[in-house]
């Protein structure tokens, strides 16, 4: 009796115990959460509510100039590498050689596997029309875009004008017209490890709906093999999404789904590397003692989007915007991790810190692969697409880190953070801009450059031996190579029938009166060209020729086609004598090998009408020596 008295004292003290430390665990908790109460409310507020009407009007400015600039300059045809991991593969395919390894084979330094399976199945549909892949990659930057905006919107502690102003700052930056060699190229897979990523976010982030292990894993695995088969960025995939690889439900968080996928992307990566072989026409990687040397060319890769202002002077101002967005973005997450560190622990913290991330290690690949080139190799509009999200992620850092400030030390306290936040974004936006227009520029030029080696392209059958096929690709033997083995899939689409072409080029072009055209001049540039120059508009005569075609004829009837010349020069004297504007860009002036010309004879020109096609001759006639 005396034992069992005794243990039901015991028992009777040890419950007391648990209720007096229930007790102090209580008091702890709640003095825990009045000591941080001010960072609580900035971090688990409610995000601010935003219409869609404004959302849509702050996204309408930019990509009514992206499809401006799209609108403007893109062509149909193929161009550098898209003759290689997509001509080639087609190509496999027609011939019926098409194996797996050849389809997740290595280009450059990337598994470029969607791009192949996305021309695989579009290619016999579009004609191989490059067009609808620009069309594919504008699509890719707006939904980058969408999903920023997502982002955005639920970030706890943003005032609606910090809101509106962080949707601005995104939408202008990825819809941004400097990257436009990825836009007009249809280099969609260059965007796609960073919109699978931003929507693998937004998928997995519903503040009001818990995340449940199978749909994590589903989403995250799928978003991360997407990006991997991209381009080599989207193996960072693995490693930036594994920290949120926990499902939550019910206030209960699930570690398997982190082993698992953490499991599957380290195959994944073993894989992607134990196949990967360093390209062996690129630099060699820059050694860790050129750190400097890194840096330099990671600050300009990162800036590269603010600073085509001034000529000569771009890589001194990519530097140092690169270096100010790096220490801005290095500063504040370190802040706000030490300092905050309830606001260390909030998913919205956390999916800026990633993406920041991301774009650090992408511009870390880059410089290691091709540093060795020097620092002009940092600023081409290709990587700009890589680049252009580390500004809305630096400034939406920059307004998380003002609230968390203001709330904790008092808005009097802080009266400068404000006005340097102010400071830099409009210092940004100013160089920003300058820099856009600048981009609108490149733009042009670039489109005109596709627009005469689609012309090329497109009389390969005429003239197959065009010097200035190597403005499509460096090497002109492998296009015809290509194009010959599409011809089961008449690919590509813009080729044009020589057997209606070449019989009217054998023809005579005497007494021409000239009201269709004229060749005005053919005389010797230097030992290498001839210049050439003239007119040439419809049979109707309201709008100009497509391009001519130069024909050289010896004295044996002997005739060769030489050159195709776009007709895109303003002739306002030819617009006033046929009293139509519409007739203004009728000139054509160009320079012609003279290696394509057999040797002493004439030089004619015939006009060409691409739609139908038809050809008709132009006045005038040049003898060479």
């Amino acid at each position: 009796m005396t034992m069992q008295h005794d243990v039901s004292d015991i028992k009777r003290e040890i419950g007391e115990v648990r209720k007096a430390l229930a007790r102090i665990e209580d008091t702890l908790d709640r003095s825990l959460t009045t000591s941080m109460s001010r960072e609580q409310t900035v971090v688990g507020s409610k995000p601010a509510g935003v219409s869609r009407y404004l959302l849509f009007a702050a996204l309408a400015p930019p990509l009514l100039l992206l499809v401006w600039m799209i609108g403007a300059n893109w062509v149909a045809t193929p161009h550098m590498d898209q003759w290689d991991y997509e001509g080639t593969t087609l190509a496999l395919y027609a011939e019926h050689r098409l194996t797996l390894s050849q389809l997740f084979a290595q280009h450059n330094e990337s598994h470029l596997a969607l791009a192949r399976v996305i021309g695989l199945l579009s290619a016999p549909l579009t004609g191989w029309d490059m067009r609808y892949e620009v069309a594919l990659t504008a699509g890719c930057a707006i939904f980058l875009a969408v999903g920023l905006n997502i982002l955005i919107c639920r970030t706890p502690s943003l005032s609606r004008l910090q809101v509106l102003s962080a949707v601005a700052v995104t939408d202008f930056a990825v819809l941004a017209c400097t990257q436009f060699e990825v836009l007009l190229f249809g280099a969609y897979y260059f965007i796609m490890p960073s919109l699978t990523l931003v929507w693998a976010l937004v998928l997995t982030g519903r503040p009001d709906r818990p995340t449940s292990a199978t749909r994590l894993l589903i989403v995250y695995i799928a978003a991360s093999i997407i990006a991997t088969l991209s381009y080599i960025n989207g193996i960072f995939h693995w490693f930036l999404l594994a920290p949120l690889a926990m499902a939550s439900s019910g206030g209960k968080r699930a570690y398997s789904p982190r082993v698992i996928y953490g499991g599957i992307g380290f195959l994944v990566v073993l894989v992607y590397f134990a196949t990967f072989t360093y390209p062996p026409y690129h630099p060699a990687p820059m050694p860790m003692s050129q750190l400097p040397a890194q840096l330099s060319f990671l600050f300009v890769w990162l800036g590269a989007p603010f600073c085509h202002i001034k000529p000569g002077s771009e890589i001194e101002i990519a530097r140092a915007v690169g270096f100010v967005s790096v220490a801005l973005f290095a500063a504040i997450s370190t802040h706000i991790l030490v300092s905050f560190r309830l606001a260390a622990r909030s998913r919205a913290v956390h999916v800026w810190l990633i993406l920041g991330s991301f774009v650090l290690l992408t511009g870390a690949s880059i410089t290691a692969g091709r540093g060795g080139w020097g620092l002009p190799a940092a600023l081409p509009s290709r990587y700009h697409s890589f680049s252009l999200m580390f500004a809305p992620v630096v400034f939406v850092l920059m307004l998380i880190w003002g609230n968390l400030m203001s709330e904790r030390l008092g808005k009097r306290r802080v009266r400068l953070i404000w006005p340097a936040v102010g400071l830099v974004a409009s210092a940004g936006a100013i160089l920003f801009a300058l820099s856009s227009i600048s981009g609108w520029a490149d733009a042009r030029v670039y489109g005109k450059q596709r627009r005469d080696a689609q012309l090329v392209v497109s009389l390969i059958d005429v003239i197959p031996d065009n010097p200035l096929l190597t403005r499509v690709y460096p090497h002109p033997d492998h296009i015809a190579s290509i194009i010959n083995r599409l011809r089961s899939l008449n690919l590509p689409n813009v080729i044009l029938p020589a057997d209606k072409i070449l019989p009217a080029l054998q023809t005579s072009t005497a007494s021409l009166d000239g009201s269709r055209g004229f060749l005005d001049r053919v005389t010797p540039y230097d030992s290498t060209f001839l210049q050439v120059s003239g007119w040439a508009v419809t049979n109707s005569r309201t709008r100009p020729a497509h391009a001519v075609i130069l024909v050289w004829r010896d004295t044996h009837g002997s005739v060769k086609p030489i050159a195709v010349l776009p007709v895109d020069g303003n002739r306002p004297d030819v617009a006033g004598a046929l009293g139509n504007d519409g007739v203004l860009e009728s000139g054509f002036s160009s320079y012609v090998y003279r290696t394509n010309i057999p040797g002493p004879g004439r030089i004619t020109a015939w006009a060409l009408y691409a739609k139908s096609p038809y050809v008709f001759p132009l006045a005038g006639a040049f003898d060479v020596p």
